[in-house]
């Protein structure tokens, strides 16, 4: 395309990693990456679509000849098709493309407008947890089927399938099955007692998997044999559960600040409001970002703390300041795959929070005056 020395102001590839090998294709894909990084314009058409997405500014989604999605390569990774869902007590919103669509129970199929919970299945299809059954997305017919009445709580996506939490019972959808394999977990007769609910799970590793009740504690269960409890003391009412990238676990019960346990379930730490810089006791959910471990409060902003040194730090709402959290009530944290952490807040909607650089000046050698 080029002749020896000269430098390409634009480079078109039309289908660089057809018929090859998966170990060729990653070196293909990482010569394009290094390739934009000198500055060089790509312009490529690809059926490879998570690899393009992954290094483009701005994709194009073709079907049968016309555009049917456009936007930046993050935002089409959000989802399989480009979307955020955003689940709240009062419906079901979709953001796409700079707009919002809402679904409810009365005009849209589903089960309920308290929406619990959300999850997309390696199938690409997106799950939505009601307080009155669980229901998938349609997205022929832009509607919402119902495919369990009982409740869930929470979600896991493992190889092939994806696993709902019940009350005392999992319920396993294979990916392309319409009917879910019931597994009891603690014994019969436990559907109607709350302190059964599953409302956390976790890959424990090694095909385990980390369970939170509502109040009987934590479990750690392999599937085909009985679950065994994970910490050797039981704290109820738990709000959320995370497991970091050093195979710690971080535990919220309500009202008692964080727990953090080993991989082993010993107990290395408690932090509360009373014996650390934790914000709030009221905990609602965790995520990993940045090389910090960022904590939902109620009341308190967002608590971060170190995962090099253990430090704590505070983000809050200021009033009167434009550039701080638009509320201190905030109940989910979720880092979407192009690397923007996104935050739900009680009364106060969504709000994206990105890395950004700020240099400082100081003192008169700037032509600053009064060492500003």
């Amino acid at each position: 395309f080029t002749t020896s020395g000269a430098r390409p102001k634009l480079l078109m590839m039309d289908e660089p990693s057809l018929g090859l090998a998966p170990l060729v294709v990653k070196d293909i894909f990482a010569i394009i990456r290094d390739l934009k990084s000198e500055g060089i314009t790509i312009l490529l058409i690809e059926q490879n679509a998570n690899a393009a997405l992954r290094c483009a500014d701005q994709a194009y989604v073709l079907e049968t000849g016309r555009i049917t999605m456009s936007g930046t390569g993050e935002a089409l990774l959000s989802d399989q098709r480009g979307s955020l869902w955003i689940g709240t007590r009062n419906g079901l919103n979709r953001f796409e493309r700079q707009e919002i669509t809402v679904y409810t129970a009365q005009a849209d199929s589903l089960p309920g407008n308290f929406v619990r919970g959300l999850s997309e299945s390696s199938d690409g299809t997106v799950w939505v947890m009601t307080a009155r059954g669980l229901s998938r997305y349609l997205p022929g017919k832009d509607r919402f089927e119902t495919v369990l009445d009982a409740q869930c709580y929470s979600s896991l996506v493992i190889p092939g399938a994806v696993l709902f939490g019940g009350c005392g019972t999992l319920y396993r959808f294979r990916d392309g099955e319409d009917v879910p394999e019931c597994i009891p977990l603690f014994g019969e007769g436990r559907e109607d007692d709350p302190a059964f609910r599953i409302m956390r799970m976790l890959d424990a590793g090694a095909g385990g998997i980390l369970l939170g009740t509502d109040g009987k504690g934590l479990f750690r269960y392999l599937p085909g044999t009985p679950v065994e409890p994970f910490t050797e003391k039981v704290h109820q009412s738990l709000t959320s559960l995370y497991r970091a990238s050093s195979g710690e676990v971080f535990a919220a019960f309500y009202g008692d600040g964080v727990y953090r346990y080993g991989p082993d379930g010993r107990e290395l730490a408690h932090h509360t409001t009373s014996n650390s810089a934790l914000s709030s006791d009221y905990v609602q959910d965790f995520a990993e970002y940045d090389g910090w471990l960022w904590m939902a409060t109620d009341g308190g902003g967002i608590s971060l703390q170190s995962l090099s040194d253990g430090s704590l730090g505070t983000l809050r709402h200021i009033s009167g300041d434009p550039d701080s959290l638009p509320s201190n009530s905030v109940t989910v944290l979720y880092p979407d795959p192009s690397g923007t952490l996104w935050a739900g807040t009680v009364k106060h909607g969504f709000f994206q929070v990105r890395r950004s650089y700020v240099r400082s000046f100081r003192g008169h050698g700037y032509g600053l005056r009064d060492n500003a």
